[in-house]
């Protein structure tokens, strides 16, 4: 299977270089993913709250 390259043009960024992975944009999409699971956990917490109050 042939590696895919994705390309952040606004950050100067590539998910390969020289038909490696670059270690700089998987550190960025590692953050990111993190952030992101983050928020959905708040998400989720904030909505039981809201259940909660609209039960009791």
């Amino acid at each position: 299977m042939e590696n895919q390259q994705l390309k952040v043009d606004n950050l100067g960024l590539e998910s390969l270089t020289n038909g490696k992975e670059n270690p700089t944009f998987k550190l960025i999409i590692s953050v990111l993913t993190n952030i992101s699971e983050l928020e959905r956990d708040s998400i989720l917490e904030r909505q039981q709250e809201g259940m909660g109050i609209a039960k009791a």
